[in-house]
């Protein structure tokens, strides 16, 4: 604040005690009556220094006193010793019509208009007394105007007295306006103090704060009427929410104004930080309400000052005067805007309150929340600020400890990337948050799983991350263990039907790509092993598997993936094989291996194993084909008298196609009545009489023709049909027998 004039700091110390005390509301109010108590000041020294000055001139210098008479605007009289007026000049500017010949040979007392209530005849007194100038000011009538008049009374010689008297109307009357003013500004000021003192402003109902502030604002003013509105949500309506009618003393509201019919003023408030209309009824912003408001109200003037919340105007504090038309002052327009400073901090001290309320609520819930989860909660910027029990705990290290510790001090190298991202996320306030599954080290360093989930908060006035983790640890093995039980043979351990196809579509892909590049799938079934699940049991079955699924891996390179299919199956991929040798010399050295006596739980067994071999063709597409082809001619080595190794080709297929074929024609043939028996006499050779029949079994297929028994047979035999066709045969004999027996 800039230094201030010595009666306006007494009266600050008078009022507040010293001037390190002033609240910050009021320094725009005490430097606007500062600067005018120095423009006073310097009006009235250049009045007394020209004053003294002119005085000075017309003593000394009696040659030109003539010419500085007719220049000075004062009314010069020059008396002797019994006043009586001896000379006189009207000057340059003379405010009172007086002619020499109404003034000379006159005593001063006896001039009319140029005294008042004998002022100037008691400075004339002063002047003889003291024998020095003498300067006073009082008022006189000219005319129908009152005015002021200042008095410079000289001693000259011979006891003669000059006198100046000057026109100070002007200067009068804005001392008494800056009085006016000044008294004026201390009430409102003592009003402002007294306010901003009161409690009731930020705390407690915003109602009864809402009317300290209408009536602080008509005292303040000097109006009949202050009132404050507020904007709808959509800015449609302006509602009065609190009105002062000071004459009556009462408040009111309610009262609401559409927004669409007053779009000039309510355009000016949203632009605007004050509506100051002397004449409102000619102000361009609210001339809009003349016939519906001000007229019907008696209103002339009106002086509004938006309420804003943040850079939001939410509504206006109005002023209305009722009367004559009123020219607002300077500090009158400075007071207005302080009144809609006040309606803002309460609002937002009531905001503040209310979301400081929540805080702490919510921080009560966050704490007991926090110390009694099971999740782990911790925040953090560079450093770790804050962890909760639970975090402690799955960590095994102290809080003391954490809070020494950055986030890559205990989450694992692969994740560091993710430290970055943090940082970027509470420096450049995103608050997206960022979930990850990451592992991280305890304090034994052990590798726990944790799914870290982040959001960006305000943490002791700073951005933040908060993270809650959640221990997956159990969860991730138990994944990986499901993961291994979906794609691996429980039983050996090795991979299952659904990794092996897997595998083999890649290697397909690979085969496309890549040119000169070769692989082949060996299908493997052990020979009689229901025999040996039949003998001694599933349990021996099992163990048989397991040594065998050993003894074939120990046949193949690490780079072969080796698969049991189920059963007594078992599936080899060979990758990258220089020529089909490679894949004949691994089924030659499974087939040795596998022949080798096993001896379980005491007892020696021995095995052998059929397998057919595919080898890589464009005409693959999927795995499932190169599989199919695999096992069609591994069931052809078992044909041709198991323990053999066959190598697909394209008769294998259709002769596989052909028995498919078969078997589901085989399937409806007896609904169908498409078998039929023929009967073999058994004639006894020494007399040559018929001793019995044999009943042979024949298919007559509907577009085969007949089908000979040594290829349906087996088949049937192989699907399990042969019981419904050796009870249809045996039915069907029976009632021919019987046709006979009637005939």
């Amino acid at each position: 604040m800039k230094s201030l004039h010595s009666l306006l700091c007494r009266q600050l110390r008078r009022q507040f005690g010293g001037l390190e005390s002033l609240p910050d509301e009021l320094r725009p109010f005490i430097n606007a009556v500062n600067s005018a108590y120095l423009e006073f000041d310097k009006d009235r020294e250049l009045v007394e220094r020209s004053l003294e000055l002119s005085s000075n001139e017309l003593m000394r210098a009696n040659t030109n006193m003539q010419a500085i008479f007719h220049a000075l605007p004062d009314l010069f009289f020059l008396i002797n010793a019994d006043g009586v007026v001896i000379d006189f000049k009207s000057g340059s500017r003379s405010f009172i019509d007086l002619m020499p010949k109404h003034v000379l040979n006159i005593k001063i007392s006896d001039i009319p208009s140029i005294d008042n209530n004998n002022a100037l005849t008691t400075a004339i007194s002063g002047v003889r007394q003291a024998n020095k100038q003498v300067t006073t000011d009082y008022e006189i009538v000219v005319g129908d105007d009152r005015c002021y008049v200042e008095a410079n009374l000289f001693p000259v010689s011979g006891e003669r007295i000059a006198v100046l008297l000057r026109d100070i109307t002007a200067r009068k009357l804005a001392e008494l306006h800056l009085q006016t003013s000044d008294q004026r500004l201390r009430q409102q000021n003592q009003l402002l103090i007294a306010l901003a003192s009161n409690k009731n402003l930020t705390e407690g109902s915003i109602d009864y704060a809402l009317e300290m502030i209408t009536m602080v604002t008509a005292r303040g003013l000097n109006v009949d009427r202050a009132s404050i509105w507020y904007f709808n949500d959509d800015n449609t309506k302006l509602r009065c929410v609190k009105l002062y009618d000071k004459k009556e003393n009462v408040f009111s509201s309610g009262l609401e104004l559409d927004a669409c019919d007053f779009p000039i003023y309510i355009d000016a408030l949203k632009n605007n930080r004050q509506i100051v209309a002397d004449n409102a009824h000619t102000h361009p912003f609210t001339k809009e309400f003349s016939d519906v408001y001000l007229t019907p109200s008696g209103i002339n003037s009106m002086m509004d000052a938006s309420i804003t919340v943040g850079s939001r105007t939410i509504g206006v504090i109005c002023t209305e005067h009722v009367g004559s038309m009123r020219t607002w002052a300077p500090e009158e327009v400075n007071f207005s805007s302080s009144m809609a400073d006040f309606v803002t901090l309460a609002l937002e001290s009531r905001e503040r309150q209310k979301a400081q309320k929540a805080l702490t609520e919510s921080e009560d819930k966050f704490r007991i929340l926090a110390e009694t989860t099971d999740s782990a909660i911790f925040v953090f910027r560079e450093h770790i600020l804050y962890v909760n029990p639970a975090m402690q705990n799955i960590f095994g290290y102290r809080c003391d400890e954490f809070l020494q510790m950055t986030l890559a001090d205990f989450i694992h190298a692969e994740s560091h990337s993710l430290v970055k991202q943090f940082k970027h996320q509470y420096q450049a306030g995103v608050e997206e948050s960022i979930r990850e599954e990451i592992r991280a080290i305890d304090c034994d360093g052990n590798e726990r799983w944790i799914f870290l989930s982040t959001a960006l908060i305000n943490y002791e006035q700073q951005s933040a991350i908060l993270a809650t983790a959640f221990d997956i640890t159990d969860r991730k093995q138990m994944e990986d263990q499901l993961r291994h039980q979906a794609f691996h043979d429980r039983l050996t351990g090795l991979p299952n039907r659904a990794l092996f196809a897997d595998r083999v579509e890649h290697v397909m892909v690979r085969y496309k790509r890549q040119k000169n590049y070769r692989f082949a799938v060996l299908f493997i079934d052990l020979d009689r092993f229901k025999v040996v699940n039949d003998s001694l049991g599933h349990m021996v079955g099992d163990e048989l598997l397991v040594e065998s699924a050993k003894r074939i891996c120990q046949c193949v390179r690490q780079s072969d993936t080796v698969t049991r299919l189920g059963g007594d199956e078992f599936t080899i991929l060979m990758e990258d094989l220089q020529s089909i040798d490679c894949a004949l010399h691994v089924a030659e050295k499974i087939q040795n291996k596998l022949a080798e006596p096993f001896t379980i739980r005491g007892q020696s067994i021995t095995t052998t194993a059929s397998i057919g071999i595919a080898l890589s063709n464009p005409h693959y597409d999927h795995a499932d084909q190169i599989v199919r082809d695999a096992d069609i001619a591994m069931y052809r080595a078992k044909c041709n008298g198991k323990s053999r190794c066959e190598i697909f080709d394209e008769k294998m297929h259709t002769r596989a196609m052909r028995l498919l074929q078969l078997e589901n024609d085989l399937r409806g043939a007896i609904k169908r009545n498409e078998f039929v028996l023929h009967y073999q006499p058994i004639i006894e050779l020494g007399t040559n009489a018929i001793a019995g029949l044999e009943s042979l079994i024949r298919w007559v297929h509907p577009d085969h023709g007949n089908v000979p028994p040594n290829e349906f047979i087996p088949l049937a035999e192989e699907t399990g049909m042969i019981l419904d066709i050796g009870d249809w045969v045996f039915r069907e004999a029976c009632r021919q027998i019987k046709e006979w027996s009637d005939q």
